[in-house]
This record gives C-alpha cells, sequence and structure tokens, in this order.
C-alpha cells in the first residue's frame, strides 16, 4: 500500500486526507501549528489537525519545515507528499524526499491564476468555469509540471466559500483514479503552456472594500459597476467579506460604520433611449450586517437607518 502524508490547514480540504485515510494511503499529516481563536485567544488545532488527532494519524505542526521536521518526515517513510491549501512554504530539501515526486492540488487550470487566490480571481473575472490542478511541487510558485487537470463549469452565483467546497468534493471524488495512475506512470508530468499564464495575489482585507460612490452608481445608475460589485461580493464570501462605510444618524449624532455586504443579485433594466431602448444592470442588495449587528434584509437596514 502506497504511504502518502498530506500537507494541509483548511476545512475546505478536509475531504483530501478523508479520502486517503479511506483507502488506507494516509501515514501522516502536516500541518499549521496551533493558532489562537475567539476574544480569549485561546490556541486551537485547526480543522486537519484536529482530523489527524480522531483518527490517530502521525501528525506535525511546525511553524517552519527545518531539519527536525525532515528526520520526522524521512522516518516516515512516505512514498508521495500531497498538499493542498497548506499555506506554508515547503523547502526541496523536504519535498524532494519521497519516492514520486510531490504533488500539489491548485483550483485553477495551469499556467493561468498562479499563486494564493486563484478561485477568488475566478469568480472576480466573472469567469465561466474553474479548474482543478495536479500539479508537481517546484521552487517556482506554481509552475511546476502538470499531471492531470479538469475544467469545471460555473452556475454564475458561487461564492468563494461554496466554490472551495465543491471543488474539494469534487477533488476527493477523482482522487483514488488519478493518483492510481500517476503512481503507475500512466499519467505522466507535462510541463505548463508557455502562454496564457496569469498570477493573483494574497487577499487582504481593504481588497473588498466598495466606495458609497461606486455602491450608489451600482444601485442607482446601472452599469458595469454593479457587475464589478456583485462579483466582489461573491469572491470575498465568506473571507474578508465585501463592506462599505455608512453615514448614520443615531440619536442626533452622525456615525460612520462599516456595513457589510453579504448577499445581492443582479437585476436587468430598461432604459428609453434617444434612439430605441438599452439594458442595463442593476445591482439589488439582498442582506448586509452593520457592524455588532445581526444581518438583515436591505429593506429593513433602509428602514431602520436611512428613513
Amino acid at each position: 500500500m502506497t504511504k502518502i502524508v498530506f500537507f494541509g490547514a483548511s476545512s475546505y480540504c478536509l475531504t483530501i486526507p478523508g479520502s486517503l485515510f479511506e483507502t488506507g494511503q494516509l501515514a501522516g499529516i502536516v500541518s499549521q501549528p496551533d493558532r489562537p481563536v475567539g476574544r480569549k485567544n485561546i490556541l486551537t488545532p485547526n480543522p486537519v489537525s484536529l482530523f489527524a488527532l480522531s483518527k490517530n494519524i502521525p501528525l506535525l505542526r511546525p511553524e517552519k519545515l527545518g531539519p527536525s521536521e525532515k528526520e520526522w518526515l524521512q522516518k516516515l517513510g512516505a512514498d508521495l507528499f500531497l498538499v493542498a491549501d497548506y499555506g506554508l512554504k515547503i523547502p526541496k530539501n523536504i519535498f524532494t524526499l519521497p519516492k514520486y515526486q510531490a504533488l500539489n492540488i491548485h483550483f485553477s487550470k495551469l499556467p493561468k491564476y498562479r499563486g494564493p487566490s486563484p478561485v477568488q480571481q475566478t469568480l472576480l473575472n466573472g469567469d465561466l468555469e474553474a479548474g482543478i490542478s495536479f500539479v508537481v511541487i517546484s521552487e517556482g510558485f506554481d509552475t511546476g509540471d502538470i499531471v492531470y487537470q479538469e475544467s469545471i463549469p460555473l452556475a454564475g452565483h458561487e461564492t468563494t466559500g461554496l466554490l472551495y467546497r465543491s471543488l474539494f468534493e469534487k477533488t476527493a471524488a477523482i482522487l483514488p483514479l488519478v493518483l492510481e495512475k500517476y503512481l503507475s506512470g500512466e499519467l505522466k508530468p507535462r510541463p505548463q503552456e508557455k502562454t496564457g499564464i496569469s498570477y493573483c495575489q494574497k487577499i487582504k482585507k481593504e481588497d473588498a472594500f466598495v466606495s458609497n460612490q461606486d455602491l450608489e452608481e451600482a444601485i442607482n445608475k446601472g452599469s458595469v459597476k454593479a457587475l464589478e460589485i456583485e462579483r466582489k461580493i461573491r469572491a470575498f464570501s465568506p473571507w474578508p467579506g465585501a463592506y462599505t462605510n455608512v453615514e448614520l444618524k443615531i440619536k442626533n449624532e452622525k456615525l460612520n460604520r462599516r456595513l457589510k455586504l453579504l448577499k445581492a443579485h443582479l437585476e436587468t433594466t430598461s432604459a428609453n433611449m434617444e434612439h430605441g431602448t438599452a439594458k442595463h444592470l442593476k445591482l439589488t442588495l439582498d442582506e448586509v450586517q452593520l457592524e455588532n449587528k445581526n444581518p438583515v434584509s436591505w429593506k429593513q437596514f433602509k428602514e431602520a437607518y436611512l428613513s
């Protein structure tokens, strides 16, 4: 039986170690260290670490991979390393340890969207499909040879959270066959295309900001801003969450508050023009959340604060 060590940290990627565990191939897990959680900053294992602990799988969770971690991995004697949503750098002297070339699961059709946020970029750009790539880990970021790729059609209403979950479920379903063909030599790594290379950056909280001017234009006038903001709301859900700042009058005092834009949809409207009728896209907000308040409908928010 092939011995595989999985590297990962997020709740989304749990389907992967789950699949490896079911096939009896999971020899160990490398994850991130416990992190402070909640108002009391209690050190808490991430979901992948909790999975390893619950299944009595050998677990390593260092801040960085050094000599002692290399020794730990050598003792496991794994045939293959498989990486998904790990979030930390794996040095060459570590990823070259196994018998077979280590693989990373990346959610784009490389070389498109190399980098840490391919799912968000897919939604921000309004792509009609997402991608799954099994790529050989190399020293360059997402530049290794391709072992397997697949396109996944999109319906146009996905959020990042829902799409991540869907892509990992699909990946777990095809994982046993992909690994079988890779380990047998039937799937041979091939270099990435030299054209169509693009990159995406690490998401920052400020990326999710929507200006009052753009929001007002999208809601009231209908424009390309409506499309941009609707995609932004979906791409940054659940994190960091699209938001704007609003000025509210509370007890005769003007206060600036952050307003999260949780859900929205686009509506097509008609406008009379000099030479005919033109179609416009307008943004309709469905659900918002004022800081330190519960989510409410846009209608409820307007009645409470803007009427």
